[in-house]
């Protein structure tokens, strides 16, 4: 974690360096504030030691950035700039399909015509259903919670919501 905040303080004082030689251009000054939003996002996360989404940094400032795309490029410009991947910086993209929980059998999942057997004690992480996968789940499960957004899911699951789950 060290490095990549080192590498964070490194680009921020470089970006105000440049931004203060260059007359406080008003593309500029959008630029920071941009760039801004985002470093903040990661460094909340790094503390927390959490993960975001592309979509929650978008989400955590619409004022900001007009779309998502916006957002994109920003981080697209900063990860460029300082050498580090997306995951380095604890941001991910959106997954679909998730599911949690403490204890889960997947029987016969059929992927490309293969049957595949998993079965896994997760814990409090999550695992990625991939898209055209149909599990046939055996479970004696009475209640079964689905959640539609991502980012409420990843809530539940930060917060440790499956430990008040039987």
């Amino acid at each position: 974690m060290v490095h990549v905040t080192e590498k964070l303080n490194i680009y921020i004082y470089e970006f105000i360096t440049t931004l203060l030689s260059e007359d406080g251009q008003m593309d500029n000054l959008h630029t920071l504030a941009r760039k801004s939003c985002i470093i903040k996002q990661i460094i909340i996360c790094m503390k927390r030691d959490s993960i975001t989404s592309l979509r929650q940094l978008y989400y955590n400032s619409p004022l900001v950035f007009k779309n998502q795309t916006q957002s994109n490029k920003i981080l697209g410009l900063i990860t460029k700039e300082i050498e580090l991947t997306r995951e380095q910086l604890h941001i991910h993209a959106s997954e679909k399909g998730l599911i949690a929980s403490k204890h889960i059998k997947i029987n016969n999942l059929k992927v490309n015509h293969k049957n595949i057997y998993i079965q896994s004690d997760i814990g409090d992480k999550y695992y990625v259903i991939l898209n055209g996968v149909k599990p046939l789940v055996l479970s004696k499960l009475k209640f079964v919670l689905i959640v539609e957004k991502e980012t409420i899911f990843k809530q539940f699951v930060t917060s440790n919501f499956l430990e008040m789950c039987v």
